[in-house]
């Protein structure tokens, strides 16, 4: 307690950014997770959002750039009322074809392989009509 759990440069906004956006933005869908960790594991469509609460700024970063377009949310099966919170908030905007992702109980992104990660993904893409190609 007291400890972040992410921490990065003292004072860093990290609110006004997604780690790994600069990567991720040439993909034609995005998977929001909470950690740079998950972004490794799942790799070049991933972007972090430092913590379990999505931002205005990160919010419209995503819609800016993904309008349209699949963003799948997955935070650590932990955040049901966050990923509740960013569903609900993204979803009243409508810009992007927002799409929940939830983990097994105790469970977070980092638990699993890439190539599951990958499979988890494309499974649920292909239930909303989306067909991805494994990466």
């Amino acid at each position: 307690s007291g400890v972040p759990k992410y921490y990065t440069k003292p004072g860093m906004p990290k609110r006004r950014m997604l780690y790994n956006f600069d990567n991720a933005r040439h993909w034609p869908f995005v998977v929001v997770v909470e950690g740079v960790t998950s972004v490794w594991r799942i790799g070049g469509p991933a972007v972090a959002l430092l913590g379990k609460t999505l931002s205005p700024r990160q919010q419209q970063l995503l819609e800016d750039y993904w309008p349209g377009k699949p963003v799948f949310l997955m935070l650590d099966s932990d955040a049901v009322e966050e990923s509740e919170g960013i569903l609900a908030e993204m979803g009243r905007a409508g810009r992007v074809q927002l799409i929940s992702t939830q983990l097994p109980a105790g469970t977070d992104p980092d638990n699993f392989e890439h190539e599951a990660l990958v499979a988890m993904l494309c499974g649920r893409a292909r239930q909303f009509g989306i067909e991805l190609s494994p990466w």
